[in-house]
């Protein structure tokens, strides 16, 4: 089993893919994406935020931006590095190795939401309520007595224990 495995990695993958030329990375990097399209859409939607930056010895390397560390280990699960890997080697019609490595720099697209200037602190001011009125009559001893004489006042007055400070 061993001898198979390795037998089958030192052979290149057959593939109906016409080689490209490894130097023209761009065109390398259309094809895998195009390749890859044909097997479904997750691993192009992976890749879309990388870039192809060198063809070395038999090893590809893709970077990432910094923030999409979650990406790549995504990538490195469940053999989709390995499919990645496999049609890059038979797109160069040679068996080759895939890194994934991360840069830091400015000419990377923002995938982050562009942060507006602060905002000026907006005051607004509310005018204070109204002066509550003073009762327009005078609450005097007669007045009283007089409210009290009504059937429905006397009621409110005796049971609850009201007492008349208002009239409106």
């Amino acid at each position: 089993m061993l001898k198979q495995q390795q037998s089958s990695t030192t052979t290149v993958a057959q593939s109906n893919v016409e080689p490209v030329d490894s130097q023209d990375l761009p065109q390398v990097w259309q094809r895998l994406l195009d390749a890859l399209r044909q097997k479904g859409p997750s691993l192009p939607a992976l890749l879309s935020g990388a870039k192809l930056v060198g063809i070395d010895a038999g090893q590809v390397t893709v970077s990432y931006p910094k923030d999409q560390e979650p990406v790549v280990r995504i990538l490195e699960r469940n053999g989709k590095k390995d499919t990645i890997r496999d049609v890059l080697s038979g797109l160069l019609s040679q068996n080759v190795g895939l890194k994934f490595e991360f840069e830091q720099s400015a000419d990377w697209p923002l995938k982050r939401p562009v942060q507006s200037e602060p905002r000026a602190a907006v005051r607004r001011e509310v005018a204070p309520p109204p002066p509550t009125p003073e009762p327009s009559i005078r609450i005097t001893d007669e007045l009283r007595q007089q409210l009290a004489s009504d059937e429905l006042i006397r009621a409110v007055i005796d049971t609850l224990g009201a007492e008349i400070v208002k009239v409106e």
